[in-house]
Order: structure tokens, then C-alpha cells, then sequence
């Protein structure tokens, strides 16, 4: 086979394949897909129904950006792996754990948050200490 026409047939399966829109529900703050990683996956309910989000970094931005609007919070809890209310929960701030938008809150039940951050590093932060101050110091 000629090298020319298959080259431009990998290209043109490569195009098709990386411009394929992709539908899912997605994160309300950044607009990625919500469902990327369904661990860091978690969301809340509005005045006008459930919102997504694709990380707690997300959710917790999102919340600053809209004080009040958001009730019944959940995230996924990281040993567990299960659906948790948002404030029952600490985070893991600074880990080595990254989510799908870089350095994140990390939800951890109470009990296993210091085991968490002897692990992979990190401080534990409570749900209501979590402000503007805790959300700049996840950027690099």
C-alpha cells in the first residue's frame, strides 16, 4: 500500500475519533465532563434542581461564586468510594492525590483524614474552614 493514502487515512480516523462530540453531563463551575472521574465526581441541588460537578474544587468554587444558592452538597468519599452530605466529611488540602482540574479538595471520612495525609500529604481542613484562602492555595 502506498504510504501517502495511509497516512491520510490514520489522519482522517484520528480527526474523526478527537472531534467526536462527547455528551455527558458536565461541571457546572468549569463546564468539563462531570463524570470524567467519578471519583472527584459531586454536586448539590439548586432552586431550580441538581447541579454536577466534575471535582470538590469545583463545587466549593462554584458555592463562593453563588453564596446560599446551593443545598444538600454531597461528595464521594475517597476510601469508601461512596456518596456522602458534604459537611460530613474533611479534606485533604495539598496532597499528591490529583483530581481532573490539578491539586483538589480531597473528601475523606474524619476518621481516616490524618491517615490520609500521612500518606500522600497534605493538611486536613474541615468542611466550614474551607474559603477563598484554602481554594488559592490549590493553584501551583
Amino acid at each position: 500500500m502506498n504510504e501517502l493514502p495511509r497516512r491520510t487515512f490514520l489522519l482522517a480516523i484520528t480527526l474523526a475519533a478527537c472531534t467526536r462530540r462527547v455528551d455527558g453531563p458536565r461541571c457546572a463551575h468549569c463546564g468539563m465532563r462531570a463524570d470524567a472521574a467519578p471519583p472527584f465526581r459531586c454536586g448539590a441541588e439548586t432552586a431550580d434542581g441538581p447541579l454536577l460537578f466534575d471535582a470538590p474544587r469545583c463545587l466549593f468554587a462554584y458555592r463562593a461564586a453563588h453564596p446560599g444558592a446551593l443545598r444538600g452538597l454531597w461528595v464521594v468519599e475517597y476510601y469508601g468510594g461512596g456518596r456522602i452530605a458534604a459537611d460530613q466529611v474533611h479534606y485533604v488540602v495539598g496532597s499528591s492525590r490529583i483530581g481532573p482540574m490539578g491539586h483538589d479538595l480531597i473528601p475523606v471520612a474524619p476518621s481516616e483524614a490524618a491517615r490520609f495525609a500521612h500518606d500522600h500529604g497534605g493538611r486536613v481542613v474541615e468542611f466550614a474552614a474551607i474559603d477563598a484562602a484554602v481554594l488559592r492555595s490549590l493553584d501551583p
